[in-house]
């Protein structure tokens, strides 16, 4: 995986930053990045227990979805999360800068896909959607838990 990509003002007004493909560009099913790091990994079950343990069990989770700001994107089990907002220093993060094309002019030109790579926990990356031309901004969706709270 080659370092192609740009951080410069988003096209959606308001938006802030947006994800762009450098000068390569991106072909359709090409890795544009990683989202899915040890340090943000997010075990579910694991999260229910403390929630479980904890005084404030009610609502435990939804806090934990909260506290991510709509970074917290889970597998299809909802079990293996990553929590987008836990920072590490030395570690770019980059994919949380691509802006959702929803209620824009833009279409979707990227997803985020998980691989288990025979390792124990499964990995999330962000991939071409379609053929993006050098410089094209990324635009991918957050889902409908992002515009609903949360709740899908």
């Amino acid at each position: 995986m080659k370092f192609n990509i740009q951080i410069k003002k988003s096209q959606i007004p308001r938006a802030g930053f947006g994800l762009f493909a450098g000068h390569l560009g991106f072909s359709k099913g090409d890795i544009i990045g990683r989202y899915s790091f040890p340090h943000n990994y997010v075990d579910r079950r694991e999260q229910e227990k403390l929630c479980k343990a904890s005084k404030d069990y009610d609502g435990c989770w939804e806090k934990q979805e909260a506290l991510s700001q709509g970074y917290l994107l889970c597998d299809k089990s909802q079990l293996n999360c990553w929590n987008g907002m836990k920072i590490k220093a030395g570690v770019i993060q980059y994919t949380l800068y691509s802006n959702d094309c929803r209620g824009t002019k833009f279409k979707c030109n990227a997803f985020f896909k998980y691989f288990n790579n025979g390792l124990p926990k499964k990995e999330m990356y962000m991939i071409a959607g379609k053929n993006i031309a050098p410089y094209e901004e990324v635009f991918t969706t957050y889902g409908d838990g992002y515009w609903h709270g949360g709740k899908s």
